[in-house]
């Protein structure tokens, strides 16, 4: 797939969410919008967003079939049912219809606190390949797009960021191989890489290097409540 080359001056790389441009893409790649990638794969819902992990558990007490995910610096949240890992995510056969409640440090904030767009989607690297096509068949000339890494240190959300980048000005896609070794040496990664650490497993950071065009992207609306949907290219 080709498409037709876009400006420099359109796309921006800016952990500022509150720039004002027509599309806005949070980026987490290790691990929350690689986990959402699994979810909807699995045939969820919807993902409902919050910023304060008492407030998932006040919320999930309206739907009591939700499935509460989330964590803090890494690790589970208490009265949660998970932490933030597509490997346990992908230990379930079918999530048809279930909604899922979604807590997380850096992604999940930043895309709560996104500002001035027409458009927001979310994606981690593994989803990259299904954004960039989107992007490419949406974004008109008049158009700008911000690319927001949500780890504004961390070299993993950059890397991705500009293997979205690169891909739309060069009119195709960009060797991938660089930007996957970028993520596994940055600084995110090496607790992943470390055995003493069974609680970040590596398969994780497996899942979150892995490209598959999944044939959808990840929409944030704002209304009733922010949430992320599905949607097909």
């Amino acid at each position: 797939m080709t498409w037709p080359k876009f400006k420099e001056n359109q796309i921006i790389i800016s952990a500022d969410p509150k720039l004002p441009s027509t599309f806005k893409v949070v980026i987490d790649v290790i691990r929350a919008f690689t986990t959402t990638q699994i979810i909807f794969a699995k045939n969820a819902r919807d993902i409902l967003l919050v910023m304060h992990p008492e407030e998932g558990i006040e919320l999930s007490q309206g739907h009591p079939n939700c499935l509460l995910v989330g964590e803090h610096l890494g690790y589970q949240l208490d009265g949660y049912h998970h932490g933030n890992s597509p490997g346990i995510i992908d230990e379930y056969e079918d999530l048809t219809d279930q909604r899922i409640i979604l807590r997380t440090t850096n992604g999940v904030k930043l895309t709560l606190l996104a500002d001035h767009y027409e458009e927001l989607l979310v994606t981690g690297f593994s989803n990259s390949v299904a954004t960039i096509r989107y992007l490419a068949k949406q974004m008109k000339p008049d158009h700008t797009l911000q690319l927001i890494p949500s780890d504004s240190e961390g070299d993993e959300d950059w890397s991705c960021a500009e293997f979205i980048k690169n891909s739309l000005l060069a009119g195709n896609f960009a060797e991938h191989e660089p930007y996957v070794k970028r993520i596994l040496n940055c600084n995110s990664a090496q607790k992943f890489l470390n055995e003493s650490r069974p609680e970040f497993p590596k398969s994780d950071l497996e899942y979150c290097v892995k490209i598959i065009d999944t044939g959808f992207v990840m929409c944030v609306h704002r209304v009733p409540f922010p949430h992320i949907v599905k949607e097909e290219l």
